[in-house]
C-alpha cells in the first residue's frame, strides 16, 4: 500500500541505478475548485526531465536552472508524463484534502 521502491540492491551494490520512474508534485487545492486546480502549480518529475503546469518541459541533464523548454522536442515523453498524471489524478481524486483537512466536498470534484 505505500508507493516507492526498495533502495536495497542499489546498497547491497547488485545494481547501479534504479529504474526511472515519474514522481507527481501538486501543491494545495482551494476549497472547493479542485477540477480547476488540475492543472496548474504542479509538476511530473523523472530522472532526467520535469513537465511543469502541462505546458513545460525541462531537461536536468543540460538545463538544471530550467531556463529552456524543451517540451517541443519530447513529444512522445511529454504524452507519457501526461498520461501518468492522468491516471495518478484520477486515483488521488477521491482523497485530496483542502487546506483545513477535511474532504473535498464531492460536488466540488
Amino acid at each position: 500500500g505505500i508507493d516507492g521502491i526498495s533502495l536495497a540492491p542499489l546498497l547491497r551494490g547488485e545494481v547501479q541505478s534504479l529504474p526511472d520512474r515519474f514522481l507527481p508534485h501538486h501543491h494545495r487545492l482551494k476549497y472547493g475548485k479542485v477540477l480547476e486546480s488540475k492543472y496548474i502549480n504542479y509538476a511530473v518529475q523523472s530522472k532526467h526531465f520535469r513537465l511543469v503546469n502541462n505546458t513545460e518541459l525541462y531537461d536536468h541533464r543540460t538545463d538544471p536552472g530550467e531556463q529552456h523548454n524543451v517540451i517541443e522536442q519530447h513529444p512522445e515523453l511529454v504524452a507519457k508524463i501526461r498520461e501518468f498524471y492522468e491516471a495518478w489524478w484520477n486515483e488521488c481524486l477521491s482523497h485530496m484534502m483542502n487546506e483545513k483537512g477535511y474532504p473535498f466536498p464531492a460536488e466540488s470534484r
